[in-house]
Parts: C-alpha cells; structure tokens; sequence
C-alpha cells in the first residue's frame, strides 16, 4: 500500500499540499507575532511574484506539458488548432517519439533562456513598484530590499525550474516530483521555523527559499537526464533547435500567456489595489484572507492538475468516455474540497483566530468573505473545464480573460475601492467573473465532449463516487471485506 501511495501521482501532489497546508499553522503565528504589519504583508503577498512568473512563462509550460504527453504516446506532431485536432487519426498504444521529444527538450531550453531573462527584468522593474509602497512604509530598510533581491535571484531559478518540472509532467512522473517537492519543501520549512524563532527578518527566509530552488534544480535536471539515459537517447546530441515545431506550439503558448496575464490580474487584482492603501492592518487582513482562499483553491485543482498527462492521453486516442469518466471524478473531488473547507472557514475562521489571541482576521462582515469564496469555487469549476479543453491545442480563453482581468483592475483601482471601500473590489470581480469567465470555458469542454448539461450535472458527482470506491479500494483491497 506504501508503494501505491508513493506512487499515486494525486496523492503525493496532495501530500505536498498538505504539507504546504499545514506550514502555515506553524509559520503564520510565527510570523503574526514576530514580523510587523508591512513585514507580513511582504510574506502573504510572496504569492503575487509566484502568480507573475506564470505571466512571464508565456503558456509555455502548460503547452511544454501537453507536447510531452503527445509525444510520449507516440504522436508525430501536436495539433495546431481543434481543427487538426478533429481531423487526426486515432491511435492507441505506440512507442514514444523520442526524436520530437529530443527537439522539444532543445527548442524548450532556447524559449527559457530569453522568459528568464524577460522575468528578471520584470521583477527589476514592475515587481520594485508594486512593492514600493511596502518598502517605503518600512522607511525602506536595506534588509527587505536584500530580501527582495533575493526573491529575484530565487524567481529566476524558479522560471528555469519550469521548463524541467514541465517534462516532468508531461512524462508522467508527477509523483516522483511530488516526493522531492515534499523533502525540499520540509526542509525550507524547518529552516523558517528556526529563523522566525530567533526573530529573523525576512531576508532569512528569502534565503531558505533559494536554497529549496537550487535543490529542486538539481533533482529535477538530474532525473530528465537519466530518463533520456534509459531510453539510450542523448537529448543534447540528438536534438536540435525545431522551427516547425515552435511554430506549431507558439500559437497555444502566446494565446495562454495572454490568458496567464489576465488570470494574474483576475486573481491578484483585487491584491495589487489594496497593496496600494495606507491601512496596513487593511492590507495584512485583505492579503491574508486571499492567502489562504488561494492555497485552499490550490489543493482542490490538485486532483484534476496532477492527472491532465493521463488526460491529455486519453484526448490524444480520443478516447472520451474515460476522459469524461476520469475528468468528472477528479472534479467531484476536488468541488467537495474546496466547498468543504470554506464553509468551515466562514463558520469558524474568525472565532479560532480570536481564541488564539492572534490580531489577524479573515475579511468581514460575513457576506464579503461568503462573496470571495463563491468567487473562488466558481473561478475552480471553470478551471477544470478550461484544463481539459486545452487538451485539443485550442486556447480561445484569451480576450475573456483579458478583458476581465483589466477590468477587475481599473474599476477597482480608480472607482469601486473609493466609492465602496473594499466590498467594491470584492464585488467587481465577482460580477466580472460571472459575465466573462466562469460560464465559456464549460460551454466550449462540454460541447467539445458532447457531454449535455443536465447530464453533466448527473454524471459529475455520480462517477464522483465510483471513483472515490475505486481509489478506496485500489489503496485499500480489504476495504470491501469490512
């Protein structure tokens, strides 16, 4: 059963959540009780740069995945558009295509020198301004721009981790990652609880956190290169530079930077705008809340994230009744988490944190935080769909979340923040979302699967719980027997 466990590529990615769920419980008091009000929102609002190198990456990990996958199941080429993708001829069971592998892994490593680079400067630029009105409220003390320098120093070894945590994915060996992520993570984490114990600044833990970088670094080059090894296949000889295949890829990848852009702005919108205010208990309070919102919305992905290669298989022998069959049961587990565990934060969040006598509170009154979380289920359902549906190479979301993620900025930034206060930009994105992007991407997944609404409805939680028994009984055989 360990073995199993071990190699379940959902449930080591959920043991790595959990262990990032859990750090908090230790880290936050830690850096509530230590750290100042601007400190702190200097450590919540790490999650902006995170969310900006997904910006920065362009779309190209996400379709550095997909080609994987295809390749890996012996595809010759990755469709350009959902018009190639209809007229491709099925197949099952080939050998992998080790020479568009080879190609993709040399074309991907050009792509990724010029995006760190690009990111770098970005951080050097924009991230100093967003950060501005922090620093100066910490009379711009040179150990928070040392941590800062850091961050940049940490994100630009991030951007190159992508490229190798893409192969990863799209090789299938989501759990193994997972497994290393989990010892790294822990490691950096301890390393955090003895810094905010001797009361370290920030630059501390910056510092903790490139070590975790350059560690995952190694690890991740070092298994790609052995993988190569086992197929007798040497990438860096082999490969070459492909302009066919870039051309091929580019499309996807520009279309998903764009929407990358737009879900930053979607996402850490309503964040850059309170950044902006001279309330920094208003800040700490408002970055918190969205702290934790997002890494709960980060767990409840996991289950469909951590599988899309084997989805991306099935789309590729278009086999759509398991690709319905496992999409659905990913999703039923993952709506079930987050649902879950909002309403135990809107019932009790406030409460428990009086009791422990910390200062922070999530965003009140209720009905601001009930709106947030409605925001974020609703944002999750949507993700789901739009992960599956890019299985074909088509990436239509891109002026919706555009235009949704300006949006959600300027009417928040120049006119709902001062005429309602923060209700006005917790409104606005709500209401953006249910008119932009909460309902196209389940038109496109479900007509594209040909799967009717009602049905959907149906078969969601319906094949939810098949596949929960057979997770249950996969892990656990003597289960039945009880």
């Amino acid at each position: 059963m360990l073995k199993k466990f071990l190699n379940s590529a959902m449930l080591m990615t959920w043991a790595g959540d959990f262990v990032r769920l859990v750090s908090p419980f230790i880290i936050v008091p830690l850096v509530i009780r230590f750290y100042s009000n601007e400190e702190q929102t200097f450590y919540f609002m790490l999650q902006i740069i995170y969310s900006f190198a997904l910006v920065a990456d362009a779309g190209i990990s996400s379709v550095i995945v997909r080609a994987t996958s295809y390749f890996k199941a012996g595809a010759d080429k990755v469709p350009k558009n959902r018009e190639e993708f209809d007229n491709a001829d099925k197949f099952e069971n080939r050998p992998p295509n080790m020479a568009m592998v080879s190609d993709l892994f040399n074309t991907s490593r050009r792509i990724y020198f010029i995006l760190t680079a690009i990111f770098i400067v970005l951080l050097s630029t924009a991230g100093v301004s967003i950060f501005w009105n922090v620093m100066r409220m910490t009379g711009h003390r040179p150990d928070m721009w040392g941590a800062y320098a850091i961050l940049v120093v940490y994100f630009g070894l991030y951007m190159v981790n992508m490229r190798w945590s893409s192969f990863m994915r799209g090789l299938d060996f989501v759990a193994q990652e997972a497994r290393y992520n989990i010892l790294a993570t822990a490691f950096r984490i301890v390393l955090w609880i003895i810094a905010l114990s001797f009361k370290m600044k920030p630059i501390a833990l910056t510092t903790a956190l490139l070590f975790e970088g350059v560690f995952m670094y190694f690890f991740r080059r070092y298994f790609i290169n052995r993988w190569f090894a086992s197929m007798k296949v040497n990438p860096y000889k082999e490969g070459k530079f492909n302009l066919t295949l870039f051309k091929t890829l580019w499309p996807a990848a520009w279309r998903q930077g764009g929407i990358q852009l737009g879900n930053f702005m979607v996402e850490r919108g309503n964040n850059l705008i309170i950044l902006q205010v001279h309330d920094a208990a208003l800040m700490a309070n408002f970055t918190f809340t969205t702290w934790i919102l997002k890494t709960i919305f980060g767990i409840s992905l996991t289950p469909v994230y951590s599988r899309l290669p084997v989805l991306y298989k099935h789309a590729a022998e278009k086999n759509f009744g398991e690709l319905k069959r496992s999409a659905a049961g990913y999703m039923f587990i993952g709506l079930f988490i987050i649902c879950f565990a909002y309403a135990l934060l809107g019932a009790f969040g406030n409460t428990i944190l009086e009791h422990t006598g910390d200062e922070r509170r999530f965003i009140y009154p209720l009905v601001l935080f009930i709106v947030m979380a409605i925001t974020e289920v609703l944002d999750l359902h949507s993700s789901f769909h739009a992960g599956v549906y890019t299985s074909t190479n088509h990436i239509p979301f891109l002026w919706p979340s555009l235009i949704a993620g300006m949006a959600i900025y300027f009417v928040g930034r120049f006119y709902a923040l001062a005429a309602f206060g923060v209700a006005g930009i917790i409104f606005t994105r709500f209401l953006v979302q249910i008119c932009f992007n909460n309902w196209y991407a389940m038109y496109l997944n479900l007509k594209f699967l040909k799967w009717p609404f009602f049905k959907f409805l149906l078969d969601v939680p319906r094949y939810g719980v098949l596949f929960l028994k057979e997770k249950i009984v996969h892990f656990s055989p003597a289960f039945l027997k009880r």
